[in-house]
């Protein structure tokens, strides 16, 4: 499970939530493991 919570001025939970999954894709740990373990993501953003 990742749990990403930020607090970002100026964007959307949408916008939030892509920027998550493509730092997601380019992390060299979950890169690593993702095709031995399954990797949920959640997001939430502060307002």
């Amino acid at each position: 499970e990742l749990n990403v919570k930020g607090k970002v001025p100026g964007i959307s939970s949408e916008e939030f939530k892509e920027l998550v999954k493509t730092g997601e894709k380019g992390c060299p740990i979950s890169n690593a493991i993702r095709n031995n373990v399954e990797i949920n993501l959640s997001t939430s953003l502060e307002k």
